[in-house]
């Protein structure tokens, strides 16, 4: 009988379900407050993003995909010395 190297039996993990980290520095009620500062974080070398939420009618501007609390949290120390409020979210 052929052995199945073990790699090739091991489940892949959709993105999705892969947790991350980001650190969050705003949200916004008009998603034109929001933009501007995705643009300025961005002309400072951020990764930046917008995430809206429907429910609340908010739009939340995050950086970064942190594969750990520890990643985001030195992002965070940083955005925080830059006057950004912050918070970490997974």
């Amino acid at each position: 009988a052929k052995k199945i190297p073990l790699t090739s039996r091991l489940k892949q993990t959709p993105f999705e379900n892969v947790l991350s980290y980001a650190v969050q520095v705003g949200s916004f009620s008009r998603m034109q407050n929001a933009q501007s500062l995705i643009k300025k974080l961005t002309r400072q070398g951020y990764e930046a993003y917008i995430v809206s939420e429907k429910s609340h009618g908010m739009t939340r501007v995050r950086v970064g995909h942190f594969s750990s609390k520890s990643e985001a949290s030195l992002a965070e120390t940083k955005l925080k010395r830059e006057g950004y409020p912050t918070k970490i979210v997974p």
